[in-house]
């Protein structure tokens, strides 16, 4: 293996990348990470949970040592495998192990991790473990999970016959998707966003349907019916827990507990109206008018007049 610390990372398949080209990741899509790859979309930026994250990385990383008495380095680094367009950069190395940092905010993010100690962890982070073995070349790693407000150890060992169908799967991705250019399928909803990015400005041509889209389209329409009627019989129940509280604040059995209660009141200024009571000239109005781009929006109808 060899690293580089200024490694261009659209050259390879990152190790956090890996697991959402294998449609394991809940936060990206293969098209997503196609579209970065071929250059038809700048990097994702951080959110405000991968940023608290990044913050509280030397924090997790000495609990970590302070528990388990093993020293970590930094590396700092990029690994570039030599066989497969594979890279990827840990968080912490020690003398035989990698050791992985990673957070749980919300109570779905934590219940994804198994029990502690164990090697239950969310798959597209297993794939990313992988990885980081392949690269390092050590037999061991281990996900510093901070969550709920204390330190989840979890460790996985390295796993050569994973390992080999993980990098053959990337490797063969790339090689079908992202060296000939060719958008990978829609394969999640997670595609919406990422189509965004693909095409910023539309032609104005209006196409014809082949058989292919019109089972695309009909299927959709099936799709969206079946998601109003679901919406309306969730509305019509809703109502009637409602009526069945009342004026009360709430409703609750041994299963469920269902809250019907009035939100503290606030206060909203209207700046619009403020704003016209000053009475600004017309160069003012003009000096802060700003033209904001359009957005490209879906509309459905089929021809029964269903939308």
């Amino acid at each position: 293996m060899s690293f580089d610390r200024n490694y261009d990372r659209s050259k390879t398949i990152g190790a956090s990348e890996a697991g959402a080209v294998l449609g394991l990741s809940p936060f990206r899509s293969p098209l997503d990470v196609w579209l970065e790859k071929t250059g038809k979309k700048t990097s994702t930026g951080e959110t405000k949970w991968s940023r608290l994250g990044n913050l509280l990385e030397p924090t997790v990383a000495s609990l970590y040592t302070e528990r388990t008495g093993i020293a970590l380095e930094d590396p700092a680094k990029t690994y570039v495998h030599s066989d497969y367009v594979v890279s990827g950069t840990p968080d912490r190395i020690a003398s035989d192990r990698v050791v992985e940092i990673k957070t749980a905010w919300t109570p779905r993010s934590q219940a994804a991790w198994g029990e502690e100690g164990s090697g239950d962890v969310p798959p597209h982070y297993l794939i990313q473990g992988a990885i980081y073995l392949a690269l390092t070349g050590l037999d061991a790693l281990d996900f510093a999970v901070f969550a709920n407000g204390d330190l989840r150890i979890y460790s996985i060992v390295r796993d050569l016959d994973r390992e080999r169908e993980i990098l053959d799967s990337l490797q063969d991705w790339w090689n079908r998707y992202v060296v000939p250019d060719v958008a990978p399928p829609i394969s999640s909803s997670k595609d919406l966003d990422a189509l965004k990015h693909r095409w910023s400005s539309p032609s104005g041509e209006m196409l014809v349907a082949g058989p292919t889209v019109e089972a695309i389209a009909r299927d959709y329409d099936l799709a969206c019916r079946d998601v109003d009627l679901a919406q309306e019989r969730a509305d019509i129940l809703k109502a009637s827990l409602q009526a069945a509280i009342g004026p009360a604040d709430g409703i609750e059995s041994e299963t469920f507990k269902a809250t019907w209660k009035f939100s503290k009141e606030s206060t909203r200024t209207d700046w619009e109206a403020v704003a016209r009571s000053l009475s600004p000239s017309t160069e003012l109005i003009r000096a802060n008018t700003k033209t904001v781009a359009g957005s490209r929006r879906f509309l459905f109808k089929s021809k029964d007049g269903s939308k």
